[in-house]
């Protein structure tokens, strides 16, 4: 065997990003004259390894249209963990090796995508698991009238730094052509006809209203004041005859005055604002409740509540009647939080995603550069990056997010929507200094295959007095108070690599660089395991960039 599987080997990152292939590209009509090579092999199951690890079987075929395909068989059902990934090379063979040049198919166990490369050629793959079964699939005309007519299969783990190989079998599986095919029979009875479809109809499209409307408002009483609320559909049909009813609570008076809002249609996966006026007279309650309720066609209904708190005066002012200070506006519960998932790759780093929710109304869809955006405009989408208009109900949890559809906040602070979950982050106040050391591994590549791959190191440093260093070279530590917590002599890297920072509002840090450049980066603190900023032993997020591995002596 010599497709170079590598046994130990630093992984590699910056590839563009897998995209799940439409099973049609598969299905394309061979050229004339195509042959198809298959073949098979068997493998004892391993008392030395674990069930999802160890390789029984495989089923391999390639063909010279551009087409192949293997199918590889563990004595477990496939681990969903992101350490596990699958492997198989078609190649050459020679003796009793399979050998280059060879085209690798590759995918993490924990994706339901897959690629493939050989030469300069990289793509997408077809994935597809039934059981303890993985099967890849990969098409193109690159890998078209190939001298392939061997495949081997391995099961890699990966730390993210390093990739071992954990199964392979001892000898490479042969493809064969077919045997000529034998004559037709004289004559074909007739086939049946295809049995009828057992598929059931699909579910019909509904629409399904959402509101953030359980929340509490403080107001001063004898004086209107503009209420909005966010009414989402986070169905897929448009909700029709949209209306809004605000209930009544003694002393609280309503414009319109009949407390009713139309809001006509919501297209699926949007929302719209239903704008309002409160006013507390002297007869309201210190609190009041307001019931908020929607209604729309084919008896759609949401709910939600409204609190009220009438403002008091603060103990000790001396001024006179009406002229105390206008109560603080309430900080809506998501506003300027930032929640992340790393996306795992097979052929680079892990990539961040997240959510940045910037005020009461919007959230950013990715992990913005340059501090929090401010929004005014849906410039995102389920695929896109850009700003997207939200409803959250703090009672609840729950959530609901333009074209991305519902999803919570839950009981541990995670944000789950779009079938993922979102670690929180905390983001620094203004002022605010750091005494940290942490590094990026980065990769780019299929490290430990044929193909070969790069890594680097990025290190970051910031201290109490205001200094940073933000480097691609070893650090040179002067002593330190535990792990990561290295006191760096800055001013002995280059003046590209280190300077002055200032933490601002809004999730931004300014680098200020010796040589006078200047950068502004988003920047978040990860939580330790009682959800607290720990910078030191959990890391930090600038930008898309997660400074998350201490650095080693």
């Amino acid at each position: 065997m010599d497709l170079g599987w590598g046994r130990r080997s630093h992984l590699a990152a910056s590839a563009a990003a897998v995209v799940l292939l439409v099973f049609a590209s598969l299905c394309f009509a061979a050229a004339a004259g195509a042959e198809v090579r298959s073949g098979s092999a068997t493998d004892p199951a391993s008392a030395l390894l674990l069930p999802e690890e160890d390789i029984v079987a495989i089923t391999a075929s390639y063909d010279t249209a551009g087409v192949m395909s293997a199918a590889v068989t563990t004595a477990g059902p496939p681990s969903l963990t992101e350490e596990l990934a699958l492997g198989v090379a078609f190649g050459s063979l020679q003796g009793d090796e399979c050998v280059t040049p060879a085209a690798v198919m590759l995918s993490l166990y924990s994706q339901a995508t897959a690629s493939w490369t050989f030469g300069t050629s990289e793509d997408a793959a077809l994935k597809s698991v039934v059981g303890n079964t993985t099967t890849l699939s990969a098409s193109s005309a690159a890998i078209a009238n190939q001298p392939f007519n061997c495949a081997e299969p391995v099961v890699l783990e990966t730390d993210g730094t390093e990739v071992l190989a954990v199964d392979e079998l001892a000898s490479p599986v042969v493809l064969n052509a077919p045997p000529p095919p034998a004559p037709p029979p004289a004559s074909t009875p007739p086939s049946s006809p295809p049995p009828a479809s057992t598929t059931p109809p699909a579910p019909p499209k509904q629409a399904k209203l959402a509101l953030s409307a359980s929340k509490t408002l403080t107001l001063r009483r004898g004086k209107w004041q503009q209420v909005k609320l966010q009414v989402a559909n986070g169905g897929d049909a448009t909700a029709a005859k949209v209306a809004l009813q605000l209930g009544t609570a003694k002393g609280v008076a309503v414009k319109p005055k009949s407390g009713q809002l139309q809001l006509k249609s919501i297209a699926p996966g949007k929302s719209k604002t239903a704008s309002f006026e409160l006013l507390l007279t002297k007869a309201a309650k210190a609190t009041s409740t307001i019931a908020v309720k929607l209604t729309g066609a084919k008896g759609l209904k949401a709910a939600g509540t409204l609190t009220l708190k009438a403002w008091k005066k603060p103990r000790g002012h001396k001024g006179g009647k009406g002229k105390g200070k206008e109560p603080p506006p309430e900080e809506p519960p998501l506003a300027e939080k930032l929640f992340y998932d790393y996306e795992m790759q097979a052929s680079e780093s892990a990539k961040l995603i997240g959510f940045a929710f910037l005020d009461g109304e919007w959230v950013y869809r990715g992990i913005p550069t340059g501090g929090l955006p401010g929004c005014t405009a849906t410039t995102g989408g389920p695929d896109k990056e850009g700003c997207l208009k939200y409803a959250y109900d703090p009672k609840s949890g729950a959530l609901q997010i333009e074209s991305i559809g519902s999803g919570k906040i839950g009981a541990d602070g995670k944000l789950e929507v779009g079938g993922k979950s979102y670690s929180p982050t905390s983001i620094p106040k203004p002022g605010t200094k750091l005494q940290v050391e942490q590094e990026y591994i980065g990769y780019v590549g299929l490290c430990g295959l044929i193909t070969g791959c790069t890594t680097w190191h990025e290190h970051l440093m910031l201290n109490n007095g205001g200094e940073f260093v933000l480097s691609r070279e070893s650090l040179s530590t002067l002593g330190g108070g535990g792990p990561g917590e290295t006191f760096v002599a800055a001013g002995s890297f280059p003046p590209d690599q280190h300077g002055t920072y200032t933490i601002e509002p809004r999730g931004r840090i300014k680098l200020s660089f010796a040589d006078g450049s200047v950068q502004t980066k988003t920047i978040a603190i990860l939580l330790d395991s009682a959800g607290q900023p720990d910078p030191v032993n959990e890391g930090l997020l600038l930008d898309s960039t997660y400074f998350t591995f201490l650095p080693k002596d």
